[in-house]
C-alpha cells in the first residue's frame, strides 16, 4: 500500500490535533464514529423490503455505498447488525402502518390479540425442539389464551442459576427487569440475569452478567410473574431455593415471585431506588438546590479525597432508624419553607419513612 499524506489546514495559530473521543456512554474507551444520515436512510428502507434476512439486507446497504474500497469516508458504512436492528426499530416506530415483518403481515401498532398462526409456529418449533433433543429445547410454555404468555429458557440457563443463586455459601443475586411493550400487539419482555461466579470479567474484575430465562406477555399483574416464577420452579426445582432477587421496586413482579420463592429476599436496583429519590423532590416543585441537600443526606456526596456519607452508607439497622428521626424536622422545615407544591398530608420525610425506609 502506498504511502498517504494528509496535509491539516488549521483555522489561527497550529495546534495539537484531538484525537476521536469514545461516545459519552461507551463503557470501552474506543473512538466513536457516526453513521451518515444516507447510510441510516438506506438501512430504514430495508425494512419494508420483503424476503430478505438481517444479513442480506446489511450487505446489500453495505454494497450500495461502495463497500471498503470506494466508500468516501467510514461514515457511509454500517458498523454492523446493531445499526440495522436500530434503523428498522425507527421505520417501524415512524411508520407502524405501512411496516412488514418477515411474515409480509402488515402491523398497525395497536393492541391486537397475537394471531394463532403465530402460536401454532411456536408449538410447532418447540415439538420440534424437544423431538431433537431434550437438551435443546428452549421453548418452556407457550399458551395464548387469555393473552400470550411465552416462556424461553434452555438447560444451561436454569443449571447456572441453580448452581450461583442457591448456595447460601456464594452466590448472587437473581435479576429480574421487566420492560414494556417493546413488540407489536402489546406485548413486553421480562428479562432474567445472573452472575456467572466461576468466570471474571477483564474490564471489571468481576463476575460477568449473563442472561436467564426470558419471559414474553401481555398482562404484567402479580398472576403472570407468580406463573412465571411457578414455570421456572416445574422445569427446576432447585429453583425455589434462590436466595435474592433483585427487582425495581414493582409490587405485581414482587408479590409474584414471592409467592413461587419462598427463602429469597427482594432488594431493589440502587439505580432504580436513586432514581425514584431524585423524582420525587421534582414532582414536589423545590427547587434544584433542595433537591441537592436531600439528595446527599440520603446518598451522601464526595469532595476531592473527601467522603460525606448519607443514610445509605449506615452500618447497622439501628443507626439506619435512628438517622431519619433526626433529620424529620430539618426536612419537613427545609420543604415548608421552599414552597413545596406536595400535599400538606404528606411531606418528603413522611414519603420517604413509608415507600423507602
Amino acid at each position: 500500500m502506498p504511502n498517504t499524506l494528509v496535509q491539516y489546514l488549521f483555522k489561527g495559530e497550529e495546534h495539537g490535533i484531538r484525537l476521536i473521543r469514545p461516545y459519552e456512554n461507551a463503557k470501552k474507551k474506543k473512538s466513536y464514529r457516526r453513521v451518515l444520515s444516507s447510510t441510516r436512510d438506506k438501512l430504514k428502507e430495508s425494512a419494508f423490503i420483503k424476503g430478505k434476512t438481517a444479513r442480506e439486507s446489511l450487505d446489500d446497504v453495505y454494497r450500495s455505498v461502495g463497500d471498503v474500497t470506494k466508500a468516501r469516508s467510514v461514515g457511509q458504512l454500517p458498523r454492523g447488525p446493531a445499526d440495522l436492528y436500530n434503523a428498522r426499530h425507527s421505520a417501524k416506530k415512524s411508520a407502524p402502518e405501512t411496516f412488514q415483518g418477515e411474515n409480509g403481515v402488515t402491523t398497525n401498532g395497536t393492541k391486537e390479540q397475537v394471531s394463532l398462526s403465530n402460536v401454532w409456529t411456536l408449538l410447532e418449533r418447540a415439538k420440534r425442539e424437544e423431538e431433537a433433543s431434550k437438551d435443546a429445547v428452549f421453548i418452556r410454555e407457550c399458551s395464548i389464551h387469555p393473552d400470550l404468555f411465552l416462556v424461553l429458557a434452555n438447560d444451561r440457563q436454569l443449571q447456572q442459576i441453580s448452581q450461583f443463586c442457591t448456595n447460601p455459601n456464594e452466590f448472587c443475586v437473581f435479576g429480574i427487569d421487566p420492560t414494556f411493550n417493546i413488540f407489536d400487539k402489546n406485548i413486553s419482555l421480562t428479562v432474567t440475569t445472573y452472575r456467572n461466579l466461576r468466570l471474571e470479567s477483564k474490564s471489571t474484575n468481576k463476575p460477568p452478567v449473563f442472561i436467564g430465562p426470558l419471559l414474553m406477555h401481555q398482562h404484567k399483574d402479580w398472576k403472570t410473574c407468580s406463573k412465571f416464577a411457578h414455570t421456572l420452579i416445574a422445569e427446576k426445582p432447585q429453583l425455589e431455593g434462590i436466595l435474592a432477587c433483585g427487582t425495581d421496586g414493582e409490587k405485581a413482579l414482587m408479590e409474584g415471585f414471592k409467592r413461587n420463592l419462598r427463602f429469597a429476599m427482594f432488594l431493589r436496583c440502587f439505580l432504580h431506588f436513586k432514581d425514584n429519590i431524585k423524582r420525587e423532590p421534582t414532582s414536589r416543585g423545590l427547587d434544584e438546590k433542595v433537591r441537592k441537600q436531600f439528595v446527599e443526606e440520603i446518598f451522601g456526596k464526595q469532595e476531592g479525597n473527601v467522603k460525606f456519607y448519607g443514610l445509605v452508607d449506615c452500618n447497622s439497622e439501628d443507626e439506619f432508624e435512628t438517622k431519619p428521626e433526626v433529620l424529620k424536622e430539618v426536612w419537613e422545615e427545609r420543604e415548608k419553607t421552599s414552597g413545596s407544591k406536595g400535599s400538606s398530608q404528606s411531606s418528603f420525610y413522611n414519603w420517604f419513612r413509608k415507600e423507602k425506609v
